[in-house]
């Protein structure tokens, strides 16, 4: 698994690099085992415990540090004994003007263990030791222990703390093919030989005397190498990490795109509150191509509309988040940035980031959602500056991830989780997930006082979308759905014509809710929205509302 923290060290980067997981990364890694075999340059190890334990540290391959499992064992001897395999294979010794010996980093042989179960005389694979860790405070889950640890007629006081990490290089097929039906796990035809000489040997041992003067072992691997079964194990893990973890890919959110139509109701509403879109189905298209800012006065239906496209895009409500600016947002909300989380000093995560993860979970014919609602309640340059970095325009064609962006995150010893999946998604995906990502903003254009200005160097990374409400022409719209507004309708365009704005959203759901004008009257009042006495008594006198009432 590509690791934040650690990577290859030189020395050993000019033979294989264990985080290569490209064809050519994994071709080379191939070839120089395959040249230290040929050599006999190779230390063996036969890593032997019960299958229980096995199917631990296999599941640790798959789950945890994919392409990486461990083994352990409770003896100090081991520890001596598999310490001394490890620096004979990777290190030379050197000395200090004080007589202190130091190691350094030298690629002598490679430390190649076998993974062998003993009660099924199975072999289920081998791999490349690359480290090897003494730990007492902490336990494997995935193996028993201490008096759970029953093996023979005896309970042991056993304790697993010396622990190599190995890089699996061969897993048994049947291994790899029934991954979660381990009764499935058989000894394959082609290990009936080396079978027969692994079992008579003593459990965990390292540059054991019969390993050493054997051939066998080191024939089994330049097979395993030449039937292609490496290769195959070495994809099977790299596809694993390639996909987020089987896990991932199981809860994995489809988000494909449909070719679904706007419902209705939500087709009805596109008509009533837009002037120049002359098919409510135009408000998809525009959002499979890019990015979309819908402008107008608030009741007009915006973020309505908008989550209803986000949704019949989609087929799906888990495939949009939402969000309303405010004045107090920085960039830290939109990209992420530094804060303090339990008094540490951190990077955490902002809007953006997250809808990345989010995205590299998709398909590629699948769209994520990112609605931000009343765009201009937020200072657009305090806010948005990273924004226009990656979104250039309202197109996904260019869309990036700056590389400072990268930088920056990784600068941090503490990160949240986001930003931790983040770097990881980059490391495989780069900008691919961008594509996969769509903004659907929506603007207020009453009240400008109150809101902060939004130039066009933002706009211009968005399709712009109008809602407007001319009750003139979409009068008949509404008589159409409701007969009885006939007679109401002239004295609501008086209250246009006088400046005073009521929301279509006030008319419509007043509408719904009432059976006839009367009715009609008393909702709309408590659906004006607003406490502004003056506005609500003018309604009251142009609606012929007894004031009383």
């Amino acid at each position: 698994m590509v690791s934040k923290w650690f990577e290859t060290r030189e020395v050993f980067h000019n033979y294989f690099d264990l985080d290569d997981l490209t064809e050519n990364g994994l071709k080379r890694l191939i070839q120089s085992v395959r040249d230290f075999v040929d050599k006999d340059r190779v230390n063996i190890c036969i890593f032997k415990g019960p299958v229980e334990h096995w199917i631990g540290s296999i599941k640790y391959s798959i789950e945890e540090e994919i392409g990486y499992t461990i083994w352990g064992d409770y003896k100090e001897s081991f520890k001596t004994n598999v310490e001394n395999a490890y620096r004979d294979s990777y290190a030379t010794l050197g000395s200090g003007k004080k007589r202190t010996e130091y190691i350094i980093p030298s690629l002598n042989k490679l430390l190649i263990s076998f993974f062998y179960g003993i009660e099924n005389n199975m072999l289920l694979g081998f791999g490349l030791v690359t480290s090897i860790t003494y730990d007492i405070l902490k336990r494997f889950k995935g193996w028993k222990e201490g008096r759970e640890f029953v093996w023979g007629q005896e309970e042991n006081q056993r304790y697993w703390t010396t622990l190599p990490k190995i890089k699996v290089l061969y897993l048994n097929e049947s291994v790899r093919e029934n991954l979660s039906d381990t009764s499935k796990w058989n000894p394959s035809e082609k290990d009936k030989e080396i079978l027969r000489k692994l079992k008579d040997i003593p459990s965990n041992q390292c540059h054991y005397e019969r390993l050493d003067n054997d051939r066998s072992l080191i024939n089994y691997i330049k097979d395993r190498i030449n039937d292609g079964e490496v290769e195959k194990t070495l994809l099977f893990y790299a596809n694993l990490v390639n996909s987020n973890s089987l896990t991932q890919s199981k809860n994995e959110i489809k988000c494909q795109i449909s070719n679904n139509s706007l419902s209705q109701d939500d087709a009805n509403l596109v008509k009533m509150v837009t002037e120049d879109v002359s098919d409510p189905n135009l408000l998809l298209q525009l959002s499979k191509l890019g990015n979309v800012l819908y402008v107008g006065p608030p009741g007009t239906f915006k973020t309505t509309l908008a989550k209803s496209v986000a949704k019949t895009i989609t087929n799906s409500d888990e495939c949009y988040s939402l969000y309303t600016a405010n004045s107090l947002w920085f960039r830290k909300d939109i990209i992420g940035g530094e804060t303090l989380i339990n008094n540490t000093v951190s990077w955490s995560s902002g809007i953006i980031i997250k809808a990345y993860n989010k995205a590299s979970k998709l398909p590629d014919n699948a769209l994520y959602f990112v609605i931000i609602d009343e765009l201009n309640r937020a200072d657009v340059d305090k806010a948005f500056g990273d924004f226009f970095s990656m979104f250039t325009s309202s197109l996904p064609d260019y869309w990036s991830i700056p590389y400072s962006l990268i930088e920056e995150i990784e600068s941090y010893q503490h990160t949240d989780k986001e930003a931790k999946q983040f770097i990881e998604n980059y490391t495989h995906y780069k900008d691919k997930p961008l594509r996969k990502l769509r903004f659907i903003a929506t603007m207020n254009l009453i009240d400008m006082r109150n809101l902060f200005y939004v130039g066009e160097a933002i706009t211009r990374r968005f399709m712009v979308v109008y809602f407007d409400f001319n009750l003139k022409n979409k009068a008949s719209l509404l008589v159409d759905q409701y007969q009885w507004l006939r007679d109401l309708i002239p004295k609501l365009v008086e209250a246009s014509e006088k400046k005073i704005y009521i929301p279509p959203s006030a008319i419509l759901s007043a509408a719904k809710l009432s059976n006839d004008a009367n009715e009609f009257k008393q909702y709309l009042l408590y659906m004006l929205g607003t406490y502004d006495v003056k506005k609500i008594k003018k309604v009251k006198k142009i609606l012929g509302v007894d004031s009383g009432k």
